[in-house]
């Protein structure tokens, strides 16, 4: 059609995709499904080949473990963990800080990194009042979004990135990830986020808003309820809930680690089961479940698909390839890509910045014979390091309150950025088998 080829046309499309994430003219879910539809309309590829993706095992997968998530955040269960640190370390501020870090990315790895962001927040809050002084909301609350940020890497479900790497490997021919393998890099990564945040970032904390930082909007509007002798909310959900969904949650995971049924199936047995179980109405199920993620996942997956069956990805990466001329080696590839996506993901949605550059990314690493599953890994991991801006996701915009500025983030969370990437460059190819 016009002349062009069903690479070059899906390499057009590909164009305008990229345009409209960037800019969010319209909702990035529209633009997902804009580009399966125009896949289609210009007869790029075949219909069935394009809406695959919202039937693919991974989108099942988010969307199964969305309902868990749900039920566990309906009934209370997550806010109960949350109050037990309370109950640990009381009087020591490294302990107590360390404590809710850790609790945070156990939590976003098989939850949203939103909600838990959102459930945490208020106790965050509420140590940094019983610290008597030696917690501040401005020390806490940034790397506490940092730390359900990160670890959204330690499990398949934990984020999306990962889970579209792993669909386009599956379509593309490759294995595709099992439930806790990206784990092996997560826990690199949040330990480094760790370490990063009680050595030079508590420097720079200090640098940046001194030792004893006024309080932010939040702990203002918090400490004013108190003062001002508003109840608080003591109700610690239906206990009888909490353990029939910490049950279903448990029968995933072992399931998962089992291995013998697809990751999607699993989670929609989870999710058939938080419901029939009582543990959420099938109307609190239907209001709380992320359509905008199943679709803009789904759509994404079913355009990477078409994609590379139309050849657009070939001829991309050829043409890359031909620009870089001798400097393309699996190395620069990997570590330019990932370079880049990691700064986009900074503007834009890591769901999408992956969207758009995993069929790219598998094109090359076919090009330059490279390993698939290191590069797009790779990927995944440095465009789940969305820290550095309060746009780059909702974990970041959530804790805006706690009195930052849009360089604050640039600020404290850019070294730590840079030293994931460091990171990823290093110990992915290694422990993935290679870049080649």
């Amino acid at each position: 059609m016009f002349g062009l080829s069903p690479a070059e046309m899906s390499v057009g499309i590909l164009v305008v995709a990229m345009v409209l994430y960037i800019t969010e003219v319209i909702p990035l879910a529209a633009t997902a499904v804009l580009s399966c539809i125009l896949l289609i309309i210009f007869k790029v590829v075949p219909a069935g080949v394009v809406w695959g993706g919202l039937s693919s095992n991974v989108n099942l997968l988010i969307a199964g473990m969305i309902v868990v998530g749900a039920g566990i955040f309906e009934s209370g269960l997550a806010m109960r963990i949350g109050q037990k640190i309370l109950d640990v370390g009381r009087g020591n501020a490294t302990i107590l800080a360390l404590t809710l870090f850790i609790v945070t990315m156990i939590l976003s790895a098989f939850l949203s990194n939103s909600a838990t962001t959102a459930t945490m927040l208020p106790v965050a809050l509420a140590l940094v009042a019983a610290s008597k002084g030696k917690l501040h909301d401005k020390t806490l609350l940034m790397p506490m979004a940092a730390a359900a940020v990160t670890g959204g890497i330690l499990t398949l479900a934990g984020s999306t990135p990962q889970v579209i790497v792993s669909g386009v490997l599956e379509k593309g021919g490759y294995r595709a990830l099992t439930f806790f393998e990206v784990g092996k890099m997560g826990v690199i990564l949040c330990g480094a986020l760790l370490l990063y945040n009680f050595t030079l970032g508590k420097v720079l904390a200090r640098k940046f808003w001194g030792v004893n930082p006024e309080p932010g909007p939040l702990m203002k509007e918090m400490m004013a309820k108190k003062n001002n002798g508003e109840a608080e909310n003591n109700n610690s959900g239906d206990t009888s809930k909490q353990i029939r969904v910490s049950l279903v949650l448990a029968l995933c995971i072992g399931l998962f680690i089992w291995g013998k049924w697809p990751l999607g199936t699993v989670a929609m047995i989870g999710a058939l089961l938080t419901v029939v179980t009582g543990c959420i109405t099938e109307k609190r199920t239907y209001e709380l479940m992320d359509w905008r993620t199943v679709m803009l996942l789904g759509a994404s997956i079913g355009f990477a698909t078409g994609f590379d069956q139309s050849g657009g990805g070939k001829l991309l990466a050829n043409l890359v390839l031909g620009y870089l001329g001798d400097a393309a080696t699996p190395f620069t590839i990997f570590a330019s890509i990932t370079f880049v996506a990691m700064i986009l993901t900074q503007f834009m949605s890591n769901t999408s910045c992956t969207a758009m550059f995993a069929p790219i990314m598998l094109a090359l690493a076919k090009g330059v014979a490279a390993n698939p599953v290191v590069m797009l890994i790779g990927l995944a991991m440095c465009t789940n390091a969305s820290l550095s801006t309060p746009v780059a996701t909702p974990p970041m915009t959530i804790v805006l309150g706690g009195g930052y500025s849009f360089f604050d983030y640039i600020k404290w969370c850019g070294p730590i950025n840079l030293i994931m990437w460091v990171l990823v460059l290093i110990f992915v190819p290694m422990l993935w088998g290679g870049l080649t």
